[in-house]
């Protein structure tokens, strides 16, 4: 039924665009549909000339395989992604951070997330065909080398495990790089591969995957450097799995481990080694001209109230200076509130609503003072002040995002530390 819908939908994108009439299968015809798209969104948002296809459908495919539930995972897959594309050409600088932020990005704004994670991913099976194509694309070996990346959670390993155990179900040439990582690590890799072949896959296919993790075991432990220890206790360990598959056994989750949670979705813990880069949004230089322009705007007007009510305030002492306080406040807290959301995400209840709703209503109430100083007759303004500074004040705070860009922190998710 699925293949139906993919081919009555490859006909449809043939007829829109002939160039897609060329390809062979319905699958290619979605594919070519999906890069496309994929190059359209990378075009919006990375600068002029700088978009790659090939590493773009690299990236899709980690986005595939690791997921992200935070934007810390998010990071590692981008930054896992980009070096098994570039692997085998040397390092002569770490990648740029800028750069990673930006992919990073694409990946979201293509595929936005639904479940509140930090993105989501390409429909499978169609992800599984263009996981297929970029796994040949890099010589067989890109599953093989992003499981063994160090920047890889746990979780995304076993995600990662999972996914191929599922879709190498339908494209059998991808579990053989899952099974030679597993092969080169089993000390950390192999427990993840055990519970992701229990989880997905059922008895028989279970079995086939375990004799064949099992022969890469035994060619990796033919090799003189491995370790013998480990490849004998990795050996005697699918054996165990594998009879106890077979007599159904109960448990078999006492042997494996229980299947490990979803990471939380949680602020990023401070750590010393992170860094932090300005991203500026790419658009287009209308859009910039127009907040611009209204954020200057509610500027002035910011000042001009409290102006006019000091302007228009009957004489009162000496004490009438001091509502000439209220304009460099009221500029300011706008300023500071329109910096702060403009440059970072700002994740504490005081900044998030406090902060601004007070900053709001203290103009507010200028301008309901200036109200009283105006003709009986005048319109009620007093009821969209409101409106017009949060408004004002929303602008102000893109104007300074897209002028001076919004940190972002790219350090990286250390190693897992190895288990049995």
């Amino acid at each position: 039924m699925i293949y139906h819908h993919i081919a009555a939908l490859a006909d449809v994108l043939a007829h829109a665009n002939p160039e897609f009439a060329l390809k062979d299968h319905p699958m290619e015809v979605l594919l070519a549909n999906e890069v496309e798209y994929v190059r359209r969104v990378a075009e919006a948002r990375l600068p002029e000339g700088t978009a790659d296809d090939k590493l773009l459908r690299t990236l899709v495919a980690a986005q595939f395989l690791a997921g992200a539930h935070t934007a810390r995972a998010g990071r590692a897959a981008v930054r896992a992604g980009f070096d098994v594309h570039h692997r085998g050409y040397g390092i002569t600088a770490p990648p740029d951070a800028r750069q990673l932020a930006a992919l990073d990005d694409v990946l979201t704004a293509a595929y936005p997330a639904t479940d509140g994670a930090h993105w989501g991913a390409v429909g499978e099976p169609l992800a599984a065909a263009w996981l297929a194509e970029v796994e040949t694309d890099n010589g067989e070996e890109f599953i093989e080398a992003f499981l063994q990346h160090d920047s890889l959670a746990i979780e995304q390993r076993h995600q990662t495990l999972s996914t191929v155990a599922r879709t190498a179900q339908d494209q059998p040439g991808l579990a053989a790089g899952a099974h030679r990582a597993v092969a080169a690590d089993p000390e950390l890799l192999l427990p993840l591969a055990v519970q992701s072949v229990i989880a997905e896959l059922g008895s028989d296919h279970a079995r086939q995957w375990l004799t064949s993790l099992e022969h890469a075991v035994a060619d990796r432990a033919a090799d003189p450097d491995s370790a013998p220890d480990t490849y004998e206790w990795a050996s005697s360990f699918i054996n165990e799995v594998q009879e106890r598959t077979i007599r159904d056994s109960d448990d078999l989750e006492e042997l494996i481990g229980a299947p490990l949670a979803q990471e939380a979705d949680a602020p990023d813990p401070p750590s010393a080694d992170s860094s932090f880069v300005l991203v500026k949004p790419q658009v287009h230089w209308l859009i910039r001209l127009l907040v611009t322009f209204l954020g200057v705007c509610h500027l002035g007007l910011v000042a001009a109230v409290p102006s006019a009510v000091a302007l228009t305030a009957p004489a009162s002492g000496d004490d009438g200076w001091a509502l000439w306080l209220f304009v460099p406040m009221n500029v300011g807290l706008h300023l500071t509130v329109a910096s702060t959301f403009g440059s970072r995400q700002v994740r504490t209840l005081a900044f998030s609503w406090v902060v601004p709703l007070f900053t709001i209503g203290l103009t507010t109430l200028n301008g309901f003072a200036l109200n009283r100083h105006w003709p009986a007759d005048w319109p009620p303004l007093w009821l969209m002040w409101p409106t017009i500074f949060a408004s004002g004040l929303t602008a102000l705070t893109f104007a300074c995002r897209l002028w001076y860009g919004q940190l972002q922190d790219t350090r990286q998710t250390p190693a897992p530390a190895t288990a049995r």
